[in-house]
């Protein structure tokens, strides 16, 4: 009996250990997988990288052109206020547009009105 139970424990040892080998095996070809998986992982961050490098310098550009634009809107509106003022001005001085010629207008919604030239 000693002898029989020692074939069936060398046996079950036996299978075991096959089936760790072939466990083995297949964890080895999913290692292989997985790095040549990382190699062209770390392909494609590269271009990534790259890509996200180039739209931000190009959406640094764009900002920078959109902040220039509005500074020169800004100016041409502060310059258009400021000659348009000059102009009303000029016409107040010159009589055309005095107080004796302003009357109130009131608004649709019954408001106190808005200040209008009249046309003599």
């Amino acid at each position: 009996m000693s002898h029989s139970l020692g074939i069936a424990i060398e046996s079950l040892v036996a299978i075991l250990l096959m089936l760790t080998i072939g466990y083995c095996m297949l964890l080895n070809k999913r290692l292989k997988r997985l790095k040549a998986d990382e190699h062209s992982l770390k392909a494609v961050i590269a271009e990534l990288i790259t890509a996200t490098e180039i739209a931000e310098r190009a959406i640094g550009g764009r900002t920078v052109a959109a902040v220039e634009e509005a500074t020169r809107g800004r100016r041409r509106g502060v310059s258009a206020a400021v000659q348009d003022r000059d102009r009303r001005a000029a016409r107040v001085r010159a009589g055309g547009c005095g107080p004796q010629n302003l009357h109130r207008q009131g608004g649709r919604r019954g408001g106190a009105g808005v200040l209008r030239a009249q046309k003599v």
